[in-house]
């Protein structure tokens, strides 16, 4: 009688281990669980390159919900430094105009000897 009762707590003891582990994994403490829960806190990324070469870079910024074109000066080597020349504030998408803030003058188009008009270069 004696070794039934053991193996009888014995069995209740494992029976209650297992149900204790079971309810610490599904509560999220294991570290597979924890590592997955911060890659959702994460979020998506920041920034994502909508273009790029090496003379310019369009960026949008995901949290803001901008849009920024950076490019090089107009002579300058390919990998020289990129400066901000506009940004659009992306909200503005469905209107009828889009209004970017440009951080340059535009060329105005001047007329050659042929009558011919000039594109608009940012500079």
């Amino acid at each position: 009688m004696q070794a039934t009762w053991n193996r009888n707590v014995l069995a209740a003891l494992i029976l209650a281990v297992g149900v204790a582990i079971g309810w610490w994994i599904s509560q999220g403490n294991s570290p597979s669980v924890q590592a997955a829960a911060d890659d959702k806190a994460a979020g998506p990324a920041r920034y994502s390159v909508v273009q790029t070469t090496g003379d310019h870079i369009i960026v949008t910024d995901n949290q803001t919900n901008m849009l920024y074109f950076y490019a090089i000066e107009k002579d300058a080597a390919i990998g020289s430094d990129l400066k901000k020349r506009a940004e659009l504030d992306l909200r503005q998408v469905g209107n009828k105009e889009l209004k970017p803030k440009l951080y340059f003058e535009p060329v105005k188009p001047s007329k050659d000897k042929d009558g011919a008009k000039d594109k608009p270069r940012a500079q």
